[in-house]
């Protein structure tokens, strides 16, 4: 089967010990220290959305201002024009009436040096029918009583044209009419009237946006300019900053040529810098952190390790106690998530605290390792004076690991916790425990939890001086001392979890079954299958559909430790019909074209799983999933794995290997 169709169907639920510790370290922080990292977090943006409100409001001031500032140069512009003008019509009044009253060869003088001293290019008088009466040029040009056409009908106020109606052209004229019904015109070039505008400002014709004047060609390198209409560069008016007038009938345009965008980028980019800079900052501190978490993690794992290796002191001791303290851990565990339920005890049952708690049950009986072998090993029952010397391991339990807590510094809630499990996990409810003989809410709580889930295991293992008690009957004793040797709220939790507490005692049952009893090479710890050689065929394909299949039965096992077995046996029993389909035929032509002598053997056990698997399928469709069918399935896949895979497979992988070599 391929790789992906397992990793489609096969989707996981949770996480035990082993894949917890194998998570990335940033995503452990997150969820140890998720209320620092998140605090951090919203800090940071906090001052980033600052400096960014503050930039934007600076960056608005700048633009407001730069606004303000051009419509100030466009007015300025505007009246500076209007004033010249105005100036200029009033100098072409005052020297027509001049001319009523000299001679001609004054009046020729008069107008000679007006244009001389103002750079005009010509005056000149006209009558009320059009005629040329004089006219003088700057050069000493004059003409007299000339017939030139020039307007027809009368000049009612002043008026500014180009000659020719050109706006290109060279000359402009204004014409102002005089009181006899005559007009005269000064003539002079754009760039005499244009001068007295602001540097910054261009003049540009409103019709095709031809550039009439500028007091620097580089001043075009700031426009955005296109092709150009006539002789003229042609820009874009509506994207620059303007201000249109009609000045005594000729339309013109100002445009600020200035790149006024120069000002609110820089403080945009200075804005950016500081968020940068702040960014770096908050990544350096960030970094940092992250370095001290990872040496104090590394230290602290090592120091873990260390206790959990005490621990197994313990265990190691008393082998009969098996997976005792997996069990019990995963138990507490589960225990913990049902009481998160209870309004009474979901403040304090926090995500760090249900872990801390499952880390640290595996020290209760750490204890142990101060009491005789012949007291602890003894498989009888014990003497009042022997009992004393087992009870006594409780307080040695907390002697041991205060001393740690003590010698090292380590004030963490894990060893804490490990602490009050160790020392108070014997007293009961009612008073009547060991060794400090407290009472209800006295006791904390992680060893009112675990006074239940050590109870629970040690009825339903088998010992030396006595046999395992079934799950029903546990329950009856747990509910018996509800309010005796148990908090009754404990109790009540259990009772609602009971069932998964069964399927958890029956996985490991299982797997001790199966791999501790069947290969010394392969290992469940906390119920984690892990591949091992013993199982591998040697043939690529075939391996890694097992692999596949190992990873579903693991799967299966996360989702069983957190009560939730239930629900994956859904997704469980759709991966197994695929899985049935494609191995078993990949399997089958393997053997097919390898001519395997007991081809009809292996086929005929893949007929009876097959048919198993049917059977627990449709005991799903018709009654739904249950405990009962979680256990059986387990086993079923687990004995498959172990009998059929590690032992058939590989007998047929060894034969078609042989095969291949001596074809």
């Amino acid at each position: 089967m391929a790789p992906d169709i397992f990793r489609r169907i096969a989707d996981g639920f949770g996480t035990d010990a082993d894949r917890h510790n194998a998570q990335p370290l940033a995503v452990r922080i997150l969820g140890y220290h998720r209320g620092v990292v998140l605090g951090s977090l919203a800090a940071f943006l906090l001052i980033v959305l600052v400096i960014a409100a503050e930039g934007w409001r600076s960056h608005r001031d700048v633009v407001a201002a730069q606004e303000a500032e051009v419509r100030a140069v466009l007015e300025n512009a505007r009246q500076a024009l209007v004033h010249e003008l105005d100036f200029l019509s009033q100098s072409a009044q005052f020297l027509g009436q001049l001319q009523h009253d000299w001679a001609q060869e004054r009046q020729v003088e008069l107008f000679q040096g007006f244009l001389t001293v103002r750079n005009y290019q010509a005056l000149a008088v006209w009558d009320r029918e059009g005629a040329l009466r004089l006219a003088v040029t700057r050069d000493g040009s004059i003409l007299v009583n000339q017939q030139v056409p020039f307007w027809k009908g009368q000049v009612s106020g002043p008026r500014l044209e180009f000659h020719g109606g050109v706006p290109v052209s060279e000359s402009m004229r204004l014409s102002v009419p005089l009181g006899d019904g005559s007009a005269m015109s000064v003539s002079f070039s754009p760039q005499r009237l244009f001068r007295v505008l602001p540097h910054q400002v261009l003049v540009v014709n409103p019709i095709y946006g031809e550039i009439l004047w500028q007091h620097d060609m580089q001043m075009q390198g700031a426009l955005p300019l296109s092709a150009s209409h006539g002789e003229g560069a042609v820009v874009d008016v509506e994207s620059l900053p303007h201000l249109a007038h009609d000045f005594m009938g000729t339309p013109l345009v100002f445009v600020v040529a200035a790149d006024q965008r120069f000002a609110e980028n820089q403080t945009l980019k200075s804005t950016l810098l500081i968020l940068f800079a702040v960014s770096l900052l908050y990544g350096l501190l960030a970094s940092l952190g992250y370095a001290k978490f990872r040496r104090f993690h590394e230290s602290l794992k090592t120091k873990k390790a260390t206790v959990f290796s005490l621990a197994n002191l313990a265990e190691w001791r008393d082998p009969e106690t098996g997976d005792h303290l997996e069990r019990t851990r995963n138990y507490g565990m589960l225990l913990a998530l049902q009481l998160c339920h209870n309004p009474k005890f979901s403040r304090l049952l926090r995500k760090t605290f249900i872990k801390d708690m499952a880390d640290a049950s595996l020290l209760h009986d750490i204890g142990k390792v101060g009491v005789p072998d012949h007291v602890l090993l003894k498989p009888g029952k014990l003497s009042d004076e022997e009992f004393a010397i087992m009870r006594s391991h409780s307080t040695i339990g907390r002697n041991v690991i205060q001393s740690i807590i003590d010698q090292c510094g380590l004030h963490d809630p894990f060893l804490e916790i490990g602490r009050n499990i160790a020392h108070y996990h014997h007293e009961r409810y009612d008073g009547r425990g060991y060794p400090d003989q407290l009472k209800g809410e006295e006791i904390p709580l992680e060893a009112r939890i675990f006074a239940l889930c050590d109870v629970y295991d040690a009825l339903r293992s088998r010992r030396p001086y006595k046999e395992p008690i079934s799950h029903e009957r546990t329950c009856e004793i747990i509910r018996s001392e509800r309010g005796g040797h148990f908090d009754p709220d404990i109790v009540d939790a259990f009772l609602v979890c009971e069932q998964e507490f069964m399927e958890i005692h029956a996985a490991y049952d299982s797997v001790d079954q199966s791999f501790h009893k069947q290969f010394s090479g392969l290992t469940a710890r906390h119920l984690h299958i892990q591949w091992s050689e013993n199982i591998a065929v040697g043939i690529a394909q075939i391996d890694q559909q097992h692999r596949e299949l190992i990873n579903r039965i693991n799967n299966l096992f996360d989702a069983l430790l957190l009560g939730r077995a239930k629900d994956a046996i859904y997704q469980t029993m759709a991966f197994l019909e695929e899985y049935i389909h494609e191995h078993f035929t990949t399997e089958e032509r393997y053997m097919r074209e390898n001519s395997y002598p007991e081809y009809q053997q292996h086929v005929a056990q893949h007929e009876h799983f097959r048919a198993q698997v049917q059977q627990m399928k449709q005991q799903l469709l018709d009654e739904g999933a249950s405990s009962a069918l979680v256990m059986d399935l387990n086993r079923q896949i687990v004995h498959w794995l172990t009998n059929h895979i590690a032992v058939t497979d590989k007998r047929m992988a060894q034969f078609i290997a042989h095969h291949t070599l001596t074809r």
